[in-house]
């Protein structure tokens, strides 16, 4: 009997920590069917393991202060993959922006930072985002960070208003 116990608790153990999966495909709908590979681009998938690392963001933005909205959203996170593709062709973000169309996501804004542009684009129903993805683009590399939870329009919109009036 507690042979099976161990065989039950190690298998779970080992399910947990499998969930930080490293790729060199890009494993994610939004990029299937276009063209954004070059002959020098390189492209890696990280799906982060939440279970491992929530406890250890929660904690560190603690120390650094943050505010309690920050670490309440964070608490919602399900789910984060962070896709980079170094040297992307030209035109990739564009044909990505009309993509993401198709699959109902709204541009909410665009900042454009030392040479850098932002997007922030969400998916959501009535007041909840279930899905917000973040891309970053600069001349040498795209990337992407696509989030799955359950926020509020409003949380997200406060907090991003908070953020750019204590950057002023």
């Amino acid at each position: 009997m507690k042979n099976i116990s161990t065989l039950i608790l190690l298998s779970i153990i080992a399910i947990t920590t499998q969930s930080c999966i490293v790729s060199t495909n890009a494993k994610t709908e939004y990029l299937k069917n276009i063209d954004y590979k070059d002959k020098n681009s390189r492209i890696i998938t990280v799906n982060v393991p939440l279970l491992l690392t929530k406890p250890f963001i929660k904690s560190a933005l603690r120390k650094d202060g943050e505010s309690k909205e920050v670490i309440a959203l964070v608490k919602k996170i399900k789910k984060v993959k962070v896709i980079t593709v170094e040297n992307p062709k030209l035109g990739t973000v564009n044909s990505l922006k009309s993509k993401l169309n198709n699959y109902d996501f709204e541009e909410w804004m665009t900042i454009k930072h030392n040479g850098e542009n932002v997007n922030i684009n969400v998916q959501q129903k009535d007041d909840i985002i279930n899905k917000l993805l973040l891309i970053v683009n600069s001349n040498e590399e795209l990337v992407m960070i696509d989030v799955k939870a359950k926020i509020k329009a409003d949380e997200l919109s406060q907090l991003i208003n908070k953020v750019e009036t204590e950057q002023k």
